[in-house]
């Protein structure tokens, strides 16, 4: 969870474009849904 945050954090920098952050969101929540079925199914 704290490598999530720092790369919400470290993310700002190289993402200037709102376009960018749209997708990069996007994948985050992709991931963080993926690992949570994972759990949820394991």
């Amino acid at each position: 969870l704290g490598v999530w945050a720092l790369l919400g954090a470290g993310s700002t920098g190289w993402l200037r474009s709102p376009r960018a952050m749209q997708g990069f969101n996007r994948c985050m929540a992709l991931l963080l849904l993926g690992s949570t079925w994972l759990g949820v199914l394991t």
